[in-house]
């Protein structure tokens, strides 16, 4: 009985901070959360991968008072990239984090919906600086002076993750262009080489798995990493996370579908340089990109 009475007091003590709605303020990220020496630990000694590395042409972002949309991919199985590279400056080698780049202080990172409706692991998004993948969080946080870092793929692109295939789910994506314009902010593609390659994802019931993305925005994974009595302990492949050159977008009130086009296809292309420019030296030299 002692038991049930204390797993009672502590559901009642959790409860309120389950129901403050933080996901869609952004206002309990800590920017030193992810700076935390054991991240590093579980990211190298327990899952065993190699420090990551992110790349970016210094010159292109001289003038820190811009606002920028970063569209990365590929959103891979578990999107690890996400988790590392882009929150966590503790699993990148030193000096290539992407918080070097975009520092968490003025940057925030949509995330999926479902995530904020795991206990704690939520908390553990929020004070990373992840918000609610919500077209009206997302505003309101350009409006408010932050950048954004973004998954355009998304769940589509999360199951159509195959190890060896480099794939971005972006033909259909045009979310992440029309805030762009109403905001006038500038838009970055990214992409990271090596996310695909950490787990192997079988297409059983493709079919049906992507019919329940569409109608209820949950992506069901079928993976396997290091082996198969440890499906979700990733291969140790090391991540390369390649930004991009920014594209300058005008700011425009109600955008035209023809604008929306535009720069949409300027992203497309801007996504293919990068991709292009640094797969020799991230140890992807044959590869070719997919744009679906």
């Amino acid at each position: 009985m002692a038991w049930w009475l204390l797993l009672t007091a502590l559901l009642c003590a959790y409860l309120p901070f389950y129901l403050t709605g933080a996901q869609y303020t952004g206002k309990w990220c800590i920017p030193s959360f992810t700076s935390y020496r054991v991240w590093r630990w579980v990211w190298h000694r327990f899952w065993g991968l190699p420090l990551s590395e992110c790349r970016w042409n210094v010159d292109d972002f001289s003038d820190k008072s811009k606002r920028y949309i970063f569209g990365s991919h590929p959103h891979g199985v578990m999107s690890l990239h996400h988790i590392g590279p882009m929150l966590c400056p503790s699993v990148c080698e030193p000096g290539k984090s992407f918080s070097d780049l975009s520092p968490i202080s003025i940057r925030r990172d949509l995330a999926a919906s479902i995530l904020f409706r795991i206990p704690f692991l939520r908390e553990l998004a929020l004070l990373a600086g992840a918000v609610d993948a919500d077209r009206k969080v997302a505003s309101r946080l350009l409006s408010e002076g932050y950048s954004l870092g973004i998954m355009v793929g998304g769940e589509q692109e999360q199951i159509l993750a195959r190890q060896g295939c480099q794939l971005a789910f972006v033909q259909q994506r045009k979310g992440h262009v029309k805030l762009a314009l109403r905001f006038g902010v500038s838009l970055v593609p990214c992409y990271c080489f090596g996310e695909t390659d950490l787990y192997y994802q079988s297409a059983f019931a493709m079919g049906l798995r992507r019919w329940v993305v569409k109608m209820f925005g949950i992506a069901i994974t079928l993976p396997i990493g290091r082996n198969a009595l440890l499906p979700f302990l990733p291969k140790p492949v090391k991540l390369f996370h390649c930004v991009g050159k920014p594209i300058p977008v005008p700011q425009v009130a109600e955008p035209t579908e023809a604008q929306v086009t535009h720069y949409h296809e300027l992203y497309i292309a801007g996504l293919r340089a990068v991709f292009e420019e640094n797969k020799d030296a991230c140890g992807y030299p044959n590869a070719e990109l997919m744009i679906v």
